[in-house]
């Protein structure tokens, strides 16, 4: 199966997360993503 043509479902707990930064379209998560396919990275900081 091709990775691009499964939908994940991400839980609403954390698409209503709220996200803080520079030039974002909204104050959670899933006003970030829209409506587009997208790809989410998260990354861990151990410093």
């Amino acid at each position: 199966m091709n990775p691009m043509e499964h939908d994940a479902i991400l839980p609403d707990d954390l698409l209503d997360h709220r996200v803080v930064g520079l030039n974002l379209r909204g104050s959670t998560l899933r006003d970030q993503l829209g409506t587009d396919p997208t790809l989410i990275l998260f990354l861990r900081h151990l410093g």
